[in-house]
C-alpha cells in the first residue's frame, strides 16, 4: 500500500511539474493540484517545494484564480503533515487581490456556461480556506492563530488601509514587548460575528471561537502567540473580549496588558480593555488598582479639540465601568459620583455607538467646524446640545427608548429652532431641523410606538409636520440636500401618523399633497412608497396621489413606490390597479437610471398578477407583446416568472374552482415562457459556427436564462430546500397530488428536457428524483429525454454533480421499479443514458452498465 502511495506521489509531483512548464498545463494544473495533496505525505519535503512555487508572487499574479481554489481543497490533509505550509497558504491567498473582471467558464453548455470571473474565481478560494479554517484551529490550533494573524493584516491592509499611516506604539509588561496599531477596526469590525462578514473577518471569528473552546492552559498560549506576533487592534479586541468573557488563567495574563493607556485610550481596543479591567477588578491587589486609578487620572488628550473635556470623558468611562464600589481611590470614586448626580455617566459601549452626548466640542459636529462653524459659540451650542439630546435618545436600546422622552427632547428642540439666539449660524438651524425631523419620522416609524403617543404628543407631532417644512429647508443653497432630507423624514412622519386615523389624515393632507409635489424626489419618495397607508383612513386622496404620479413621475424609484402599492392592492381593487398598470406601462419618459430596471421587474409582476389571478384581456396583451419580443422584455418576463412560483402547485391539495383556475394560468404560461425561449435555444444550435454571431449568441444566452429562470421555478414552488434535506416538502404531499402535477405538466417538462442548459437539467433531475416513486415510468421517461437531448447536447454528463445525482436515480429505479423497463424502449433508453456517462469517464456508470443485466433479471 506505502509502496503504491509513494509511487502515485511521485507520479502526482511529476505531473505537477509538467503542468508549471507545459503548454496547456493551465488544464492539467487543477488535477496536479489536487494530487498533490492526496499524495502530499508521501514525499513532504518534494511535496512543499511544488506548493510553495504555487503561491510565488509571480505565478499568483498570472495563476491564483485558478489555482487558489484546487489548493484550498487540500490544505485538511496538507496541514497534517505541514501545518506552517498551510499559514503560508493562507497569508498568500488573503494578501492577494484580483480585481480582474475577465469572464471564466465553468461547465461546458453551449449556450448558457455558468459563467464568473477571475476575481469572483479567486474569492471562491477565499470562502474554501475560510470554511476549513474551523477545523484547522481545532487540530492546530497554534498554526491558526499564526494564519489568523497573517489573514487579519492582510485583510486591513486591502480592505481598510488609513490615509495616513498610523504610528505603530510598543507597549511593554513585564519582560514581554508587544506591538499596537491603529486600524479603525472599532468601525469595521465593531461586532463578533456580525451578519453578511468577509470571508478574512469570519475567519478572525473562527479564531476567537476557538480560544472561548480550548482549556485554560491552551487559550494562554494561543494568547502568548498572538501577542508575539500581531500588532492590530482588531485582534488585541478579541483577545480582552475573550478574556473578559472566560475569565481564569487568560483574563489573569491579559488584565496587565488592557491595564496599559495605549490600550484604554485607542478607540479600537479601548471598549474591550475596559471590559476586561473591570471584570477582574476586584480580584486584583490594592497596589494594582491604585497604580491603575492613577493612571487614568494621568491620561492626556493634546489632540482633542477640548482635551479637558475628553479627559474627564474617560476618566468617567473607565472608573463608570469598574463601578464605585469597586473603586479604590477617593479621586475616582468622586468622578463617579460626580457623574452620577449631574446624570453624565459615560457607559462603555462599542465606539460605533457612540453619542457623545455630554458636551459640544468632540468630533460629532467636525463637518460644522470644517465649514466655519463655532460650535462653541454661545448662539450655536442651545440647539447643538438638544440636536444630541435627540439622537442621544433615538440610538438607545428599542426597549429603553420611551415615546415621550422621544417627544419631548424634540419638543426642547422645536422650541429653540422656532426661537434662535441672534447669530446662531444657519448651517446650525439646517442641522437642527434635520434632527428634529428625523427624531419626528423615528418616533412614529412604528405604528405600535405612534399609537401609544398622547393626544397631546400627537398634536404636538402634527404641528411639527405641519409647520417645519418651509423651515427645514432653509439651509444654504450650497448645503441643500440637508433641506431635501429634512422634508422626506417630515414626509415619512406625515404618512406614519396619517395611517393612524382619517381625522390625522384629513388634517396632515395639505402636507401630505405638498410632498408629494416636491421638487426633490426623495421626498416624493417618501410618499410613494407609503400610499398604502392611507387605504383605509383616505382613500380618495391615495387613488388621487397614485394617479398622479403614474401620470407624471419620471423618478424611476418613486414609481417604485407606485407599483409596490399596486401589488398591495392587486386583490382588493384589480380594475383600478388595472387601469394604473396600463398607464406605467405607456410611459416613454421615465428616467433610465439605475432604479429602472427595478420598476420594470415590479410591472412585470404585477401584469403576471393581473393575468393569473384576474384574467385581465389588457394584462394578457402585454404578455403577448413581451413574449413576442422576449429580448427587449427579458427584464419584466424574468421578474415575472419568479412571482408565479407558487400558483404552479396552487390547489393541489384541495378542490376549489378559483384555485384551479389560477394554477392552469400559471401552467400555461409557464409553458408558453419556456416553449418561446426553447425554439429561440434550438435555433441557435441550429446555425453554423460562422452563422452564431455575437448578437446572436448574446440573445440564446438570454432564452437560456429566461428558460432556467422559469423552469427552476417548479422545483422551487415544490421545495427545493425540503427536498434536499429530505424533510416535508412545501406543496405535493402525496403521491395522488404528485401524479396529477405530472401529467399537468408533462409536455413543459418534456419541453425543458429539449433544450435546458445543465443547470436547468440539474433542477428538472432533482425535482423528478422526489417525483420519481409516484409514477416512476413517467419521471423515468422524462429522465432519459433530458438526458439524451438537451442534456447530452450542453454536456450535462462532464459536471461532477449531474454524474452523482445521474448514479443516484438511476440506481434508486433499477433497484425499486425494475419493472418498468419491461418495456424494451424503455429498456433501450437506460442503456443510452448509462453510455452517455461511461463515455464521459464516469466510473459510478461504468459499473452500473456492468451490472445492470442482473439488475433487471
Amino acid at each position: 500500500m506505502q509502496a503504491n502511495k509513494a509511487r502515485l506521489g511521485i507520479a502526482s509531483r511529476a505531473l505537477m511539474d509538467h503542468s508549471f512548464e507545459a503548454k496547456g498545463g493551465d488544464g492539467l494544473m487543477p488535477l496536479a493540484i489536487s494530487f498533490v495533496g492526496k499524495t502530499f505525505d508521501s514525499d513532504p519535503v518534494a511535496s512543499r517545494k511544488l506548493v510553495e512555487r504555487l503561491i510565488e508572487p509571480q505565478r499568483m499574479a498570472e495563476h491564483a484564480s485558478g489555482d487558489m481554489h484546487w489548493l484550498a481543497q487540500e490544505v485538511g490533509r496538507i496541514s497534517d503533515v505541514n501545518a506552517d505550509l498551510v499559514v503560508s497558504i493562507y497569508e498568500a491567498v488573503f494578501k492577494h487581490i484580483i480585481e480582474d473582471d475577465t469572464p471564466t467558464q465553468l461547465g461546458n453548455s453551449q449556450i448558457l456556461p455558468l459563467m464568473s470571473n477571475r476575481r469572483q474565481d479567486f474569492k471562491m478560494a477565499q470562502w474554501a480556506l475560510k470554511e476549513k479554517f474551523p477545523a484547522f484551529a481545532k487540530k492546530h490550533p497554534l498554526a491558526a492563530a499564526s494564519a489568523a494573524v497573517k489573514v487579519a493584516g492582510a485583510y486591513r491592509d486591502s480592505e481598510h488601509p488609513l490615509t495616513e499611516p498610523e504610528k505603530t506604539l510598543t507597549v511593554r509588561v513585564g519582560d514581554v514587548e508587544a506591538k499596537l496599531r491603529a486600524d479603525l477596526s472599532s468601525i469595521w469590525a465593531a461586532q463578533h460575528r456580525a451578519q453578511y462578514s468577509d470571508d478574512a473577518h469570519e475567519i478572525v471569528d473562527s479564531f476567537v471561537d476557538a480560544m472561548r473552546a480550548v482549556p485554560d492552559d491552551d487559550a494562554v498560549t494561543l494568547a502568548e502567540r498572538v501577542i508575539a506576533t500581531n500588532e492590530l487592534a482588531w485582534l488585541w479586541a478579541r483577545l480582552f473580549m475573550v478574556a473578559g468573557q472566560r475569565g481564569g488563567a487568560l483574563a489573569a495574563m491579559l488584565w496587565p496588558w488592557a491595564t496599559q493607556l495605549g490600550f484604554l485610550q485607542l478607540a479600537d481596543t479601548m471598549k474591550d480593555a475596559i471590559d476586561l479591567v473591570a471584570a477582574g477588578y476586584t480580584e486584583r491587589s490594592d497596589v494594582e488598582r491604585v497604580d491603575l486609578e492613577k493612571r487614568v487620572f494621568a491620561a492626556a488628550f493634546p489632540h482633542s479639540s477640548n482635551p479637558d473635556a475628553a479627559k474627564l470623558r474617560f476618566q468617567r468611562r473607565v472608573f463608570g465601568a469598574i463601578g464605585l464600589d469597586s473603586l479604590v481611590t477617593q479621586e475616582a470614586k468622586r468622578i463617579v459620583e460626580a457623574a452620577i448626580a449631574e446624570k453624565k455617566e459615560v457607559p462603555n459601549e462599542p465606539m460605533h455607538r457612540i453619542d457623545a452626548a455630554e458636551w459640544i466640542d468632540t468630533d460629532d459636529f467636525d463637518w460644522l467646524r470644517e465649514k466655519g462653524v463655532d460650535t462653541n459659540s454661545a448662539e450655536n451650542i442651545p440647539i447643538l446640545k438638544a440636536i444630541r439630546a435627540c439622537e442621544s435618545r433615538d440610538r438607545q436600546e428599542r426597549n429603553e427608548r420611551s415615546p415621550s422622552q422621544r417627544v419631548s427632547d424634540a419638543k426642547v428642540l422645536y422650541e429653540r429652532l422656532s426661537n434662535p439666539l441672534a447669530h446662531t449660524h444657519p448651517l446650525v438651524l439646517a442641522h437642527g431641523w434635520g434632527g428634529l425631523s428625523r427624531a419626528i419620522e423615528s418616533v412614529t416609524h412604528e405604528s405600535e410606538t405612534a399609537q401609544a403617543l398622547a393626544a397631546e404628543e400627537r398634536s404636538f407631532v402634527q404641528d411639527v409636520i405641519s409647520n417645519a417644512s418651509s423651515a427645514a429647508s432653509s439651509a444654504p443653497a450650497e448645503n441643500a440636500e440637508i433641506g431635501n432630507r429634512s422634508r422626506a423624514n417630515l414626509a415619512g412622519a406625515a404618512m406614519n401618523m396619517a395611517r393612524l386615523d382619517a381625522a390625522i389624515a384629513v388634517r396632515l393632507k395639505p402636507s401630505i399633497v405638498a410632498f408629494a409635489a416636491d421638487p426633490s424626489p426623495d421626498v416624493r419618495h417618501d410618499i410613494a412608497w407609503r400610499l398604502h397607508y392611507l387605504w383605509n383612513v383616505d382613500r380618495e386622496l391615495c387613488s388621487k396621489l397614485v394617479d398622479q404620479f403614474s401620470a407624471t413621475e419620471q423618478d424611476a424609484r418613486v414609481l417604485l413606490g407606485v407599483v409596490d402599492f399596486l401589488v398591495r392592492a392587486a386583490n382588493a381593487e384589480p380594475e383600478l390597479v388595472g387601469r394604473i398598470t396600463q398607464k406605467l406601462l405607456s410611459r416613454t419618459d421615465v428616467l433610465d437610471d439605475d432604479n429602472h430596471r427595478g420598476l420594470r421587474e415590479g410591472l412585470g409582476s404585477l401584469v403576471f398578477c393581473l393575468w393569473i389571478r384576474h384574467g385581465q384581456a389588457d394584462a394578457r396583451a402585454a404578455l403577448d407583446r413581451w413574449l413576442a419580443n422576449r429580448v427587449e422584455s427579458k427584464v419584466e418576463l424574468g421578474k415575472g416568472a419568479f412571482s408565479i412560483r407558487e400558483g404552479l402547485v396552487l390547489g393541489y391539495d384541495k378542490d376549489a374552482s378559483i384555485e384551479n383556475v389560477t394554477r392552469k394560468r400559471c401552467q400555461k404560461l409557464a409553458f408558453e415562457i419556456i416553449d418561446v425561449t426553447a425554439r429561440g435555444i434550438e435555433a441557435f444550435v441550429a446555425l453554423s459556427a460562422d452563422d452564431r454571431t455575437d448578437e446572436v449568441q448574446v440573445d440564446a444566452s438570454n432564452d437560456a436564462a429566461l428558460l432556467d429562470q422559469m423552469a427552476s421555478q417548479f422545483f422551487f414552488a415544490v421545495g427545493s430546500t425540503e427536498i434536499r434535506e429530505g424533510k416535508e416538502p412545501r406543496a405535493l404531499g402525496n403521491p395522488l397530488e404528485q401524479r396529477r402535477f405530472i401529467a399537468d405538466n408533462l409536455i413543459t417538462l418534456m419541453r425543458v428536457g429539449d433544450a435546458g442548459t445543465p443547470r436547468t437539467i440539474h433542477y428538472l433531475l432533482q425535482l423528478l428524483e422526489f417525483l420519481m416513486p409516484s409514477d416512476p415510468a413517467a419521471v423515468f421517461d422524462l429522465v432519459s429525454h433530458a438526458l439524451l437531448k438537451a442534456g447530452k447536447l450542453h454536456g450535462y454528463q462532464f459536471e461532477s454533480l449531474g454524474a452523482d445525482l445521474f448514479a443516484k436515480m438511476i440506481g434508486r429505479v433499477v433497484a425499486d421499479h425494475r419493472e418498468i423497463f419491461d418495456d424494451p424502449g424503455r429498456r433501450l433508453s437506460l442503456v443510452k443514458v448509462l453510455e452517455v456517462f461511461v463515455d464521459a469517464g464516469w466510473p459510478a456508470a461504468r459499473r452500473l452498465l456492468y451490472r445492470l443485466p442482473e439488475a433487471l433479471r
